[in-house]
């Protein structure tokens, strides 16, 4: 009888004990979930949100550090071409074209996208390895083409040298970001077509309307 006594005791201290942790428990998830929202933390990494990414500014920055490159646009084509003279007074020519696709003005979260890349070899008179192409990638916006390869995702990338040179076409593939993290709902694509350390970068904004895609 003593024993029975004890065997309810335990079941009853248990039981109290599971109902005051589920208590904790639920109100520990509120308080995650209200630091999500204040943190910007729209759903989980594979919880699509109810929305879209929409484009909403895009601009041009031409970096170049070693002032050697000229750039110029014609439909819808860029073309770099540098010129310079090694301490032999050798004078070295480096020139190609590039074109891209123009990113969406909406993206669904988690939806596929293609961005097409093109490289046109113009000329290489140089015996130098000088590293040329085309680089896109996707990050949180404001990030700078000198720290995408730290601070955002390749999406594609078209590099040539001395020893390659050849005319591309190339594919690059990504989805859309299905949640943001941060105060921010502002990502960017990036566009980086560069000659050295010479840069001609297009970058597309895109903001988070909380919606259903139009």
């Amino acid at each position: 009888m003593k024993r029975l006594r004890h065997l309810t005791g335990a079941i009853v201290f248990f039981s109290c004990f599971l109902l005051l942790f589920g208590t904790a428990l639920s109100q520990d998830t509120k308080t995650s979930e209200s630091n999500n929202k204040e943190l910007g933390l729209a759903g989980y990494s594979n919880e699509p949100m109810s929305g879209y990414w929409k484009l909403t500014n895009s601009n041009t920055e031409i970096a170049n550090l070693e002032k050697h490159t000229e750039w110029s646009t014609e439909t819808g084509t860029l073309t770099a071409t540098t010129n310079w003279d090694d301490n032999h007074k050798i004078e070295h020519t480096i020139s190609a074209s590039f074109r891209w696709d123009n990113p969406p003005e909406k993206m669904i979260p988690g939806g596929d996208v293609k961005i097409q890349g093109t490289f046109v070899n113009n000329e290489y008179s140089s015996i130098g390895r000088i590293l040329y192409g085309l680089l896109v990638s996707i990050g949180n916006s404001g990030t700078k083409f000198f720290n995408v390869k730290t601070d955002a995702s390749q999406v594609l990338l078209i590099n040539k040298d001395y020893k390659q040179h050849n005319s591309e076409v190339k594919d690059g593939w990504f989805s859309a970001p299905k949640h943001y993290l941060g105060e921010s709902t502002w990502i960017q694509i990036m566009v980086d077509c560069y000659i050295g350390q010479d840069h001609y970068v297009t970058t597309y904004v895109y903001n988070w309307i909380e919606s259903s895609p139009i």
